[in-house]
């Protein structure tokens, strides 16, 4: 799939996603969360890239660097940034996981890509792996802790 160039003409797809926890959580769960949701984020790029989908991450791009370079995870710190990707990108996605729906990033990416008239589509996660292996971290008594 990715040998045909003319997918490359298409541009990518800004994906957002969850990343915060809410700060009353201790912060052991708070990184906790932070490296799952990172986990989720790079394995639905992984398998979409093989059916040809691609897409731009600050999830999935930033992660190691913030964690390497004591950046800040906030929302507000990455807020330019993530809006240039997604001026310069095809359309949002917006990647289905627990706290989705409450995050600020995601409200954020959501109402600039609207005023950009960028399309936007909520998406189901594409991962296989990690769900299994860390179902005990998305039980519902952990998700309603978010």
């Amino acid at each position: 799939m990715l040998n045909d160039p003319s997918l490359f003409l298409q541009g990518y797809i800004y994906l957002a996603s969850p990343y915060s926890a809410p700060a009353r959580l201790p912060e052991q769960l708070r990184a906790q969360i932070h490296e799952q949701r990172y986990q989720l984020a790079l394995e639905h790029c992984a398998n979409a890239l093989h059916s040809g989908i691609i897409y731009y991450s600050p999830i999935v791009h930033y992660h190691a660097m913030a964690a390497v370079y004591s950046l800040p995870t906030q929302h507000y710190f990455w807020e330019q940034v993530n809006k240039a990707h997604i001026l310069a990108s095809s359309g949002l996605h917006i990647l289905n996981l627990p706290g989705a729906n409450e995050s600020k990033g995601v409200r954020s990416e959501e109402t600039f890509a609207t005023a950009a008239r960028k399309s936007i589509t909520w998406v189901t996660p594409v991962f296989s792996r990690l769900l299994e292996d860390h179902r005990d971290f998305y039980d519902a008594q952990l998700v309603t802790q978010f």
